[in-house]
């Protein structure tokens, strides 16, 4: 969603796909799964970032710096999984220097210092609809195998009647 137009999910490659049931625009049918399948997969994963990610961003009015200080949360606590715990110490370092940064900003602009459980908390949605996310892709990669099973089996048949 970029420049209000919520019509459109526009994804970091600049394609896009809409946003309303009455757009088939990005839905379309691609040479390895078809628009249905596609919309079976996505849609839930896109109303669930509209819903659960970016509407709260939009209703909390996060300021540049929140947005900023979410991506670092997302990324540092995304990482915690994929490090030896050798390295926790590290990010939990860093996680308690942005929960500080974070607080002083709040401070510095009058806001409310609740806000940074907000955006914590946020922060865990953002790891969550990702997660699922990346199930999905699995699953059309799972549907492109199928594909290539079913174009395998057709020439098993064609050539296997001669």
């Amino acid at each position: 969603m970029q420049v209000g137009d919520y019509t459109k999910f526009i994804m970091q490659n600049g394609g896009y796909v809409s946003t309303t049931d009455r757009s088939n625009d990005g839905w379309e049918d691609e040479e390895e799964i078809t628009g249905a399948t596609k919309r079976a997969i996505y849609w839930p994963l896109l109303h669930r970032v509209l819903n659960e990610i970016l509407n709260p961003i939009v209703q909390m009015g996060l300021s540049y710096e929140e947005i900023v200080a979410l991506k670092a949360f997302v990324c540092y606590r995304g990482t915690m999984g994929d490090i030896h715990r050798n390295g926790h110490g590290f990010i939990k370092d860093r996680l308690n220097q942005l929960n500080c940064a974070l607080a002083q900003y709040y401070h510095e602009h009058n806001l409310p210092g609740d806000r940074t459980g907000q955006v914590i908390l946020l922060s865990s949605s953002v790891l969550e609809v990702s997660h699922d996310f990346v199930l999905g892709h699995h699953q059309v990669d799972f549907f492109k195998l199928w594909g290539l099973d079913s174009l395998l089996v057709q020439m098993l048949h064609h050539y296997g009647k001669h």
